[in-house]
């Protein structure tokens, strides 16, 4: 982000070209942010949250967001095995529902996914909707011969570089359907 440079109490932009391009009320940060905030809350409290959901338009680009952790794991896991194309998004839709894990590989059949606080505690009553999914991406995994590796966002956060590691491990070297740093 940057501070514009001709008034130093405006709002922060996304960069230079943003601020001088489009009004600051328009493009603030802190607008933007409530924007989307907006949106998923209005997802959860209908019971129609999805990840699409959390997009928004902002210069004409959809915006995708997920936490500091899942886009660090993400970034790390591209630069550490670039022949794995991880990726995001769905791998597949079935009967059931959506399999649409953070983070995938279809080359080598692995997800990863990243578990914040709404994997465990109920927020805006989605509990039980995002276990029922956590169990629907397991059971496709098994059922399909692909390895699911699970990781708490606090546990990680904890200590990151010993996580990386561990995960680049089980990558490499790991055997088990599901696997899980809790």
């Amino acid at each position: 982000m940057v501070e514009t440079t001709t008034n130093p109490k405006a709002k922060k932009c996304c960069s230079r070209t943003c601020s001088a391009k489009y009004s600051r009320s328009k493009c603030s940060i802190e607008t933007f942010k409530k924007t989307v905030s907006d949106k998923i809350k209005s997802a959860w409290e209908t019971g129609k949250y999805d990840h699409t959901l959390a997009t928004t338009e902002r210069d004409g680009r959809k915006q995708y967001f997920n936490s500091k952790g899942e886009i660090e794991l993400r970034n790390y896991l591209k630069s550490t095995f670039p022949n794995y194309k991880f990726t995001t998004g769905m791998v597949q839709k079935t009967q059931e529902g959506r399999i649409n894990p953070d983070i995938w590989s279809r080359e080598y059949k692995v997800m990863i996914e990243y578990d914040g606080i709404w994997h465990f505690e109920d927020i805006m009553g989605q509990l039980e909707d995002k276990q029922r999914k956590d169990k629907l991406v397991e059971e496709w995994c098994i059922k399909n011969g692909w390895r699911c590796i699970r990781i708490k966002e606090d546990v990680y956060k904890k200590n990151k570089e010993e996580y990386k590691a561990k995960l680049k491990s089980e990558i490499i070297n790991g055997t088990a359907p599901i696997v899980r740093y809790y």
